[in-house]
């Protein structure tokens, strides 16, 4: 069976390695082409079917309008690589290029398979987008996401039930080896935060709790990420550098700029919590799911405290497999540490709930099948099988 990977405008940012996951673990029947419109990372993100419009390695200013391009090119590239495969399955990754894909889709009589991931989900529909997912919703043969709240808000946008399914993203556990952190009180509590710079990840809130902690509680902080070339995370690091200055952190705080995925779960190993207070941000963007680096922090032993956001309750359970603030509570999170910092001996059991949860749900290789499993699904089903105002692309 050959797929085609509509991915967009990169294969691949760094802070896209859940994607990577995604489509190199399917098993080898499937023979899965990625479209894109240039390359950048193949170092870390290395893959053999990639059809690329240009190349990262030509100049840096060339790769810099490669950046500002409309969208528009990287969907006629991703439509003429389609009409070329003539795959059995697209599968377009992101609502935006699920709609974008349509016509190409349609031309080429393949199934259509869109993923939704967080930004798709809560801010294009505020921004034009809802009579396009309306298209795309009437076309598609089926919807992915990565928890039920996601699933949820496709609903309430117009998908129909029937077509929208939960498929978690996977990781690679036997890339994460399990080694539960253990902190004796008196020693400095290693916190890391690994986002990059945007309103919706809340880390000036997560500072702000750390700050009212720091005189009971000992306390060494790392960031991992940084604001990237737009103004949004021009702006968001400057909220970040203020944040740590209100919250007398600067001399405990470690800016780490952004890590290969190596390196952040190398510089993880050293570290006890993993802190992630995500919020919606003013323009209504969301994590949509969950954000993966909080499946794999969970999964490598790091106690996770999180917000009460989109999909990160489905992985971090209060009280059972971390704890839990309202979105932009800071007290709130400040509670949470410090019931952490009391109770380190409460640890190591939501340590092993929470990788036996992840195992069960998140385990790249599982999930990679279940995605095959859609494919096959998709392929084999005849015409009448399908949900209400599904119609065979072409057909």
């Amino acid at each position: 069976m050959l797929v085609l990977h509509a991915v967009g405008e990169f294969w691949l940012e760094r802070t896209q390695a859940w994607l990577y996951q995604q489509i190199a673990s399917l098993p080898p029947a499937i023979e899965s082409h990625v479209a894109c419109h240039t390359t950048v990372h193949l170092d870390e993100f290395p893959f053999p079917r990639i059809h690329a419009r240009s190349d990262s390695r030509l100049p840096g200013a060339w790769h810099r309008f490669v950046q500002r391009a409309r969208l528009h090119r990287q969907v006629g590239w991703s439509a003429s690589v389609a009409r070329q495969l003539r795959p059995t399955i697209v599968h377009s990754h992101f609502g935006s290029m699920g709609w974008e894909m349509v016509p190409a889709v349609k031309w080429t009589g393949a199934r259509h398979v869109v993923t939704f991931y967080g930004l798709d989900v809560n801010y294009l529909p505020r921004v034009g987008w809802r009579r396009r997912y309306g298209e795309l919703f009437a076309s598609v043969d089926r919807v992915l996401c990565e928890g039920p709240h996601m699933r949820q808000c496709l609903i309430a946008l117009g998908c129909p039930a029937d077509k929208v399914v939960v498929h978690r993203l996977g990781v690679d556990l036997a890339r994460i080896p399990f080694a539960p952190r253990v902190w004796q009180p008196g020693q400095p509590l290693r916190v890391l935060m690994a986002a990059s710079f945007r309103e919706k990840k809340g880390l000036p809130f997560g500072l702000a709790a750390l700050g009212r902690i720091r005189e009971q509680v000992p306390l060494r902080i790392d960031i991992v990420g940084g604001p990237g070339t737009g103004i949004e995370g021009q702006f968001e690091a400057q909220r970040i550098e203020r944040a740590i200055d209100e919250a007398g952190l600067r001399a405990i705080t470690t800016m780490r700029g952004f890590l290969s995925h190596a390196a952040l779960h190398e510089l993880a190993r050293e570290q006890h919590l993993f802190l992630a207070p995500s919020v919606t941000a003013g323009n209504g963007d969301t994590e949509g799911g969950a954000p993966v680096t909080v499946i794999e922090m969970a999964a490598s032993g790091m106690l996770v405290i999180g917000s009460r956001h989109c999909d990160i309750p489905d992985i971090v359970e209060d009280g059972v497999t971390g704890w839990l603030a309202d979105e932009r509570c800071v007290e709130g999170l400040a509670w949470c540490l410090r019931r952490a910092s009391a109770r380190p001996q409460d640890w190591a059991a939501m340590q092993a709930a929470a990788r036996a949860r992840i195992g069960e749900r998140h385990d790249a290789l599982s999930q990679a099948g279940r995605l095959a499993e859609h494919y096959r699904e998709l392929a084999a089903a005849p015409l009448t099988a399908l949900p209400a105002g599904v119609a065979r692309a072409g057909g």
